[in-house]
């Protein structure tokens, strides 16, 4: 399956392969918090942020219940971001903080690419193996924005 996230103001579209919107990504208010909707409207996940630490990290709610917590362990040599949940331990890898490796309890399921836009934003392209897709994994992208390329400490 192949994903684009792509950023339109405060917002993201997550479009498929022939450019349908499946999903939306909207900011909620000015706490940092940001949704997942799909494309009926139905809101899915929260994505709440701290940049209190050296490394950003964010809380990926269900229900209001953590699902997954991600961190980024690493901005500049190894850049690397882990996310732990009940369905396991996810990674996002990278050399160069453009190609990210996705895998899930060391096994590689897909990967992020970065795409720099013309106005500066960068959009996504996300692969991932069909079997271990779940609706929540687009938000990684989120988190790869803000930890690589918005964050500024």
């Amino acid at each position: 399956m192949v994903l684009y996230i792509i950023p339109k103001g405060s917002k993201y579209n997550v479009q498929d392969e022939k450019g349908r919107i499946i999903y939306t990504i909207k900011k909620k208010g000015f706490g940092g918090k940001m949704q997942l909707f799909d494309a009926s409207g139905y809101e899915m996940y929260t994505i709440t942020s701290d940049f209190s630490q050296k490394h950003p990290s964010f809380d990926i709610l269900l229900d209001g219940n953590p699902y997954i917590m991600v961190k980024c362990k690493s901005r500049f040599l190894d850049p690397s971001i882990v996310g732990q949940g009940n369905m396991g331990t996810y990674w996002l890898k990278s050399q160069d903080r453009m190609r990210f490796e996705l895998t899930k309890d060391d096994v590689n399921i897909g990967s992020i690419l970065s795409q720099p836009m013309p106005k500066g934003d960068v959009q996504f392209e996300m692969t991932i193996n069909d079997k271990e897709f779940d609706d929540a994994l687009v938000l990684f992208a989120v988190c790869i924005d803000f930890s690589f390329y918005k964050y500024k400490k």
